[in-house]
């Protein structure tokens, strides 16, 4: 026996690697966002590091500090406009909650009292009782020990967030080296060449799911503000636009919460002006902004886009919707990636 060489590594062995790894990432799922946030914004900003380190003729470490600087003041200044902008909507939209909740009980079953499912009902008191459901309890001392515990919970994030952008940022390509190293040296060449094709793919559409989460928060307040003109105009075009990051699903969500609200406010005639806001809407951003942003390379068709959404909500949570579409991607690009190659002679 050759002691000086070592036994190729078997493909199940790195199966069953692959697997724990998985085991474990499902354990400490609550901490994968922190990380997940921050190296999708580093991985989004990298090329801008490497243009600044090379014509400044700069270390990484001071291009990336540079970067971060910028980063850390465009997100600050989004956190301070939408707390300007959203502060006196959120407050006044919990206020008429109730109110709300009635003219909608009172419009949907085209009177004051009703009966549902073989029990009668009082809209003013039904619509009473279900604002309490949400916020009745928000005065309990358990409720506020809650809130604290949360906002401090909330604040480390961030925190840590800011931190991990930075050294993903400085040391994105030795991370990047790093994984490649847990690679077994006789599978690195084709790993690296399939993250070859997979790093134009995921860095086009992280960069343009920002692009269309900003339009469509954008274009969305335009129409909410001035073409259905529902209140807390501001509100609902933040909320449009944060649920574009979830496929499929999102739209369909924010779409139902202006076309209940439109109905609520307007009346059935608001249903032509809803119709023409979604259709133009979706327009927009699936035929025009999304093959242009995202190119064609994550096309998926919906149902699997959906499944990775489902599966990847039930596996890490928020983070696993996130990753969802870009992983059933990549998946795609290897599958394509070994299926082109031929197949090898089996021997004799």
């Amino acid at each position: 026996m050759d002691g000086g060489r070592r036994a190729p590594v078997n493909k199940w062995a790195i199966a069953v690697a692959v697997a724990v790894a998985l085991g474990f990432l499902y354990v400490v799922r609550l901490a994968v966002l922190p990380f997940l946030v921050a190296g999708a914004i580093a991985y989004v900003a990298d090329p801008l590091v490497r243009r600044i380190a090379a014509a400044g003729g700069l270390a990484r470490g001071a291009a990336a500090g540079i970067v971060f600087l910028g980063v850390t003041a465009v997100l600050g200044g989004f956190v301070a406009w939408t707390y300007l902008a959203l502060e006196q909507e959120i407050a006044q939209a919990f206020a008429d909650v109730p109110e709300l909740l009635h003219k909608f009980l009172a419009q949907m079953f085209g009177a004051e009292e009703f009966t549902l499912l073989g029990k009668h009902y009082q809209a003013t008191a039904l619509a009473q009782q279900m604002a309490d459901t949400l916020f009745g309890r928000v005065s309990e001392p358990r409720q506020w020990i809650d809130a604290a515990v949360l906002g401090f919970a909330g604040i480390t994030a961030v925190i840590l967030v800011l931190v991990l952008i930075y050294y993903f940022l400085a040391a994105g390509p030795a991370l990047a080296e790093g994984a490649l190293w847990l690679v077994p040296p006789e599978y690195r060449e084709e790993v690296a060449e399939v993250a070859a094709r997979i790093d134009p793919m995921l860095r086009r559409y992280l960069g343009g799911l920002f692009v269309i989460v900003a339009f469509a928060t954008v274009a969305s307040w335009l129409a909410i503000a001035l073409l259905l003109r529902l209140p807390f105009a501001s509100l609902l075009a933040l909320l449009t636009g944060m649920l574009e990051l979830v496929p499929v699903v999102g739209p369909m969500l924010s779409a139902g919460i202006v076309g209940l609200l439109s109905l609520e406010q307007h009346g059935f005639w608001a249903v032509i002006a809803f119709a023409a806001y979604v259709t133009l809407f979706r327009l927009a951003i699936d035929r025009i902004l999304g093959p242009i942003v995202l190119g064609h390379a994550a096309a998926i068709h919906p149902t699997v886009v959906i499944f990775a959404f489902l599966a990847g909500w039930m596996f890490i949570g928020v983070a696993g919707v996130i990753i969802a579409v870009p992983v059933a991607a990549s998946v795609k690009i290897v599958l394509d990636y070994y299926y082109s190659h031929p197949m090898r002679a089996r021997p004799r």
